[in-house]
């Protein structure tokens, strides 16, 4: 069971839809589950530096190499193509011993001719930005690049 708000945002041609991961002091990390079908180089270390920046360490294994003070986080990518690729729609999932803690989703609309319609092109930073500040809310941002402080 998921306790805590949902947050659905709706912004040109971009949508996000996240259960914030709720605070607990002694979730330290998160291991990163491999997701092979995501062949983009861009996504994967776009999250990293999420986590990061909210304070997280992040390792890369299998549900299985979870510590006691640690999360897995799965994910998918999804992308079409127009000219380039771009990223379409996303998913990141937090669990910790097999629950579901927390979610985030990105969607991007695809409203044709909008005064939108170039940041489909915009690189993953920018897209996944809301649903991870969104999700991680709960996390202080770490400015100093620094462990997270304790509340």
């Amino acid at each position: 069971m998921v306790l805590g708000c949902g947050v659905q945002l709706v912004g040109g041609c971009n949508s996000y839809r996240v259960e914030p991961l709720a605070y607990d002091a002694n979730l330290k990390g998160v291991v990163v589950v491999d997701n092979p079908k995501v062949r983009d180089g861009h996504f994967v270390p776009v999250l990293e530096r999420a986590f990061n920046a909210h304070g997280f360490r992040v390792r890369y294994g299998t549900a299985a190499d979870v510590q006691r003070d640690e999360a897995a986080v799965t994910y998918s990518a999804l992308r079409s193509w127009d000219i380039v690729p771009y990223l379409t729609d996303a998913d990141v999932l937090i669990s910790k011993d097999g629950v579901q803690k927390a979610s985030g989703h990105y969607h991007h609309n695809g409203r044709n001719w909008s005064l939108d319609v170039f940041t489909k092109w915009r690189g993953d930073g920018y897209k996944m930005a809301g649903v991870y500040d969104q999700l991680l809310v709960n996390y202080p941002k770490d400015k100093e690049g620094c462990e997270r402080k304790e509340r």
